[in-house]
């Protein structure tokens, strides 16, 4: 009689029934091997239980506090345990109708909700939850000028060096002045408007065109830079000089000297803001600290120079002078009051004048289609923003532009992001598998605010709706403003987008009648946009545009990572946007563990893509710069990656996956092969129904489809994984030290990381810690059964078993033993059956092969060491 030792190892099905090494096992269910040994797998107690119908989702925990979320009946909640009892707090939120919950992240006291439908943010704050929306709130500030004509004293001009007789030029034409008559007008009158101009700007006000725009000053940088916005406090020629009193030479004709005064508008910034969205700011006061405002250095059209200047002279019949001068035709408000139009009078006046140089229509669009370059001008803090307003500007920032701060341009920051999969790094939130809704602003955000039109005699608005198209490389995206009201639109439209390329602007007047502007749109050199630039007003024609088939709502970015400011999930700097592969990216998750000697923690970030695994590597900036593929296994489950001590945890169609620095491995080839049938074994369904586990043990899929449906719950104290599927009856258990796999009777609902710990939930609404250290010494009892796989106890000649002896740390009589025998490798039935560890005096035809079955009710001190097996071999060659 020989005897043969059988420690045990865990599920295997690689390999074939004949090839299999004695030991592994076709089921060991409740029980799996742990330091040396196989022992139970016993879950703790509920820590707390939830209500009919809900479903924990997120553990929000910071210093001082841990509150739980949780989703019931279309309802997000939360709640905390104090004292053991279990505390709601009056927040909740309604989730849309079919609307569901992808994933849940948070830094700091601010809560991500990704969303079937977008994300949503949550802030705890003043003990209790707050809805922040899906962006931060649009403030919707337009601008407009309020200001007046200023005009200087007369000023006495010699023209002695002048030889042009005006008698030979019509009335009312403008003459050029030779180079010496030039610089003595230049000389004489420079040094007034210098100093007007100074003037104004020591008071905070503006007398040439410039770009106005905002943005929020956030703890992180600014975001939500608005458009740029072209005022116009002169649009005409500025300075205008007009010419009075003037002498003439003996004989007249040839003009010697003048009185002359200066002629400008100038402005102070008004604002309009949306009253709602100020009230909405209060709730941002951790994030947003106030609102600041940038300016473009001013688009002089005068040009400060000797050369160039010109005359309008002439004697008409009546005496006076009739030149079509064009001073004046600024976007303001002159009165102070409610009226923002066309100001001045651009036709005609009945004054000879001084016409100084100026740069053209054509250099002056030149300046305004490359302005980029956005000084600070004024901080508003929240507390002072208002409705509407006159902004008081310190003219020593005016007098001083060029030192001040100024704006980097934003991507797209006025969008509703959403993203497939949402990862929080070093707190900095990482969205990817982009889709962005475009923004589109209401029209009195991207014109001056004029409430009137221009030169008519009875002033009305109308209702602008503004369309915008998108080329998104694939497709073309379609989106829409609100309606707002204003009068007339001039000169300059941006919209913060370089891949717009069309912008339909719909007019209605009170009447119904409607009108189309249809204007194409010029990639902008230095901002991420594009612009319509004409000189003067935006037309408009009672002919409908055509509108492009097939265009979408949204803008997708699949194989993009958006990455936050530190502490700020709302703002996505321009340069914390990467590009991954040419995929799908289908999640993200981190490991500091070296890909390589040399190189601890340089892509902490991995990133997981229909076209592999990326690492990424973090700049000096804290954002992520380069990017390599360390991979090409593709995650075929985004719901299985799991973040583990140092590795994660992913399923490919291989099965599952562990990714440790740049070694990817596949750690269940050991269940790559055909699942085992427990009809093959005659008698263990009625063993497994007598024992209460064939609801368990019966419904089993193979497990690579398992997986590929699954959830994973990280055991970090147990070094163990559990894999489950809502709705079965089971779960796979791997251990990370035995590398060995079992199953547990598991109906678990859903898992919630809370690292180190991990709280899992039970149909009945209890939920686990299972991040709790197995207690050795707990009373409490799990029913374990494990079924071998063939014993060839050495070879496939026949033999006779005589006694099969389990030896271990538990009571003798506990449990049962069965054996069953195949000849043939196909068919197994019983031969034998006991009571307790020992199973004896067996008798009988020798078999090839046999299977050991083990039950027993294990508590926490129990433990399965090794199964002893006698047999006798059938010996071919006894000589008879």
């Amino acid at each position: 009689m020989e005897e043969l030792n059988i420690a045990y190892t865990g599920i295997t099905q690689a390999t074939s029934d004949l090839d299999c090494h004695d030991g592994d096992l076709s089921l060991s269910h409740n029980i799996i091997l742990q330091n040396g040994a196989m022992r139970p797998v016993i879950l703790p107690d509920a820590e707390f239980t939830m209500g009919s119908g809900e479903l924990l989702i997120y553990v929000h925990s910071l210093s001082g506090y841990k509150n739980y979320l949780y989703v019931g009946n279309g309802v997000l909640k939360a709640f905390r345990i104090e004292d053991g009892d279990r505390e709601d707090y009056v927040f909740s939120y309604s989730l849309g109708s079919g609307v569901e919950i992808k994933q849940v992240q948070s830094i700091g006291n601010t809560v991500i909700v990704l969303a079937s439908d977008g994300i949503h943010y949550f802030l705890f704050k003043d003990n209790n939850y707050k809805y922040l929306g899906n962006k931060m709130p649009e403030v919707g500030i337009s601008w407009g000028l309020v200001g007046s004509e200023k005009e200087s004293d007369e000023i006495n001009v010699d023209f002695s060096t002048n030889k042009i007789d005006f008698n030979t030029f019509p009335s009312g034409t403008v003459v050029a002045i030779p180079a010496e008559s030039s610089e003595q007008i230049y000389n004489q009158l420079i040094g007034t408007i210098n100093k007007m101009f100074s003037d104004e700007r020591d008071k905070g006000c503006f007398v040439h065109p410039f770009f106005v725009r905002y943005a929020y000053n956030t703890v992180s940088g600014y975001t939500m830079q608005s458009p740029p916005v072209l005022m116009l406090p002169n649009t005409r020629r500025c300075p205008g000089i007009q010419i009075f009193n003037r002498t003439e030479e003996s004989g007249g004709g040839v003009l010697k000297s003048f009185k002359a005064t200066i002629l400008f508008n100038s402005a102070s910034l008004y604002y309009r803001a949306d009253e709602a969205a100020i009230a909405l700011l209060e709730d941002w006061s951790d994030i947003i600290m106030g609102v600041d405002v940038f300016v473009s250095d001013p688009i002089q059209e005068f040009v400060d120079q000797p050369e160039g200047w010109a005359l309008s002279y002439g004697e008409s019949t009546g005496g006076s002078v009739l030149t079509n001068y064009d001073f004046g035709g600024g976007y303001m408000s002159t009165d102070g009051g409610n009226l923002f139009a066309y100001t001045g009078s651009p036709v005609s006046v009945t004054i000879p004048a001084v016409f100084p140089p100026r740069i053209g229509d054509k250099g002056f669009a030149e300046k305004a289609k490359n302005a980029s370059v956005f000084w600070k001008v004024k901080s508003i803090p929240l507390s002072e923003l208002e409705e509407s307003g006159t902004l008081a500007i310190d003219g020593n920032v005016l007098q001083n532009l060029g030192v001040q701060e100024t704006l980097a341009d934003d991507y797209c920051s006025h969008d509703v992001i959403s993203g497939g999969s949402a990862f929080v790094y070093n707190s900095r939130l990482n969205l990817s598998n982009i889709a962005r809704k475009p923004f589109v602003p209401p029209v009195e955000q991207l014109v001056t605010y004029l409430n009137a039109e221009a030169r008519a005699a009875v002033q009305k608005t109308y209702s602008y709706k503004v369309t915008v198209f998108i080329n998104n490389g694939l497709n073309t995206v379609k989106a829409e403003s609100q309606v707002s009201t204003l009068g007339d639109l001039a000169w300059w439209v941006y919209y913060p987008n370089p891949n717009a390329f069309r912008m339909i602007i719909e007019r209605e007047d009170s009447s119904g009648a409607k009108q189309w502007a249809d204007l194409n749109l010029t990639e902008h050199t230095g901002l991420n946009g594009a612009y319509y630039y004409t000189r003067g007003y935006i037309g408009f024609s009672s002919t409908q545009p055509s509108l492009p088939a097939g265009t979408s709502d949204l803008i997708l970015e699949p194989n993009k990572i958006y990455t936050s400011e530190v502490g700020n999930p709302f703002y996505f700097p321009l340069g914390g946007i990467n590009t991954i592969g040419t995929g799908e990216i289908v999640g993200i998750s981190s490991t500091t563990r070296a890909l390589s000697q040399g190189q601890f923690g340089q892509f902490p970030l991995l990133v997981f893509a229909t076209d592999g695994i990326w690492a990424m590597e973090v700049s000096d900036t804290g954002l992520y710069s380069a990017k390599q593929p360390i991979s090409r296994d593709v995650c075929s489950n985004p719901a299985s990656i799991t973040q583990i001590d140092g590795a994660i945890i992913f399923v490919s169609d291989k099965g599952v996956m562990l990714v440790d620095g740049s070694r990817v491995e596949l750690i269940s080839a050991e269940l790559d092969g055909p699942s085992f049938d427990i009809l093959t074994v005659n008698g263990l369904s009625g063993i497994l129904q007598k024992e209460g586990l064939l609801e368990d043990l019966g419904g089993m899929v193979q497990a690579k489809a398992f997986f590929q449906q699954c959830r994973v719950a990280y055991d970090y104290p147990n070094a163990r994984l559990i894999f489950f599927q809502r709705g079965k009856m089971y779960a796979y258990v791997y251990s990370l030290l035995a590398r060995a796999w079992a199953t547990i009777t598991s109906d678990l609902q859903s898992a919630v990381a809370d690292y180190p710990g991990c709280y899992v939930q039970l149909p009945g609404g209890g939920v686990l810690d299972i991040s709790q250290k197995q207690d050795f010494d707990s009373q409490k009892t799990v029913n374990a059964f494990l079924l071998t796989r063939p014993l060839k106890l050495g070879d496939d000649a026949l033999k006779t078993v005589n006694a099969v002896i389990n030896r271990g740390n538990f009571l003798p009589v506990s449990g049962a033993v069965i054996l069953f025998a195949s000849s043939d490798g196909q068919e197994y039935i019983p031969i034998g059956s006991a009571v307790g560890r020992r199973l004896s005096r067996l008798q009988g035809s020798p078999w090839r092969y046999f299977r050991v079955a083990v039950t027993m009710d294990m508590g926490g001190r129990d433990s399965l060491s090794a199964t002893s097996v006698y047999f006798t071999r059938k010996w071919r060659n006894k000589p008879r």
